[in-house]
């Protein structure tokens, strides 16, 4: 899985000879972070609907936002993918066959990982100062064929998607 992060920042901006008088305040000094997702998440070579076991599930992979400087309160959200039009179910192409799967805040595989739509949880932290990580773990599942939203005709071969992480300062 590939991803990238965008960022976005919104800060308060003292105005006239307040800032000018005082500087610019520590609490607004940029910071420089980095992201990584460890390890990437992969459900095998391919999937095989005659061999594999359904559901075939994932646990730990991290995402993590790493920042060295001043961050105010961080929200993570995570998008629908490339290919799939609603958060749930997310979906993996091979060619013109999709499967479906999600991700989700813990091993009950339960919440959905994602933007706050669809039913889906952001990930947030509070403000935080000097050298800092925020990480999220994620679990991801292809569903069986009783519980995938639609009927799961799979194909044999090797699926992808990928899933956009936007780290919002607040």
């Amino acid at each position: 899985m590939k991803s990238i992060l965008r960022f976005r920042r919104t800060l308060s901006i003292l105005t006239g000879l307040l800032l000018f008088a005082l500087g610019p305040h520590p609490a607004f000094a940029a910071a420089s972070c980095s992201f990584s997702v460890t390890p990437s998440i992969n459900f095998g070579a391919t999937i095989d609907p005659l061999t594999q076991v359904f559901p075939i599930q994932l646990t730990g992979a991290t995402v993590t936002l790493s920042c060295v400087g001043n961050t105010s309160s961080i929200t993570m959200s995570f998008n629908k993918g490339l290919n799939a039009t609603t958060i749930s179910p997310r979906k993996m192409i091979n060619g013109t066959n999709t499967a479906p799967y999600n991700c989700y805040t813990d091993g009950t595989y339960t919440t959905i990982l994602g933007d706050g739509t669809g039913g889906s949880v952001t990930e947030s932290q509070g403000a935080a100062s000097g050298n800092h990580t925020y990480s999220v773990m994620m679990w991801c599942e292809v569903p069986d064929r009783l519980t995938a939203p639609a009927s799961l005709n799979l194909f044999s071969g090797t699926y992808s998607d990928t899933i956009t992480v936007t780290a919002t300062f607040l």
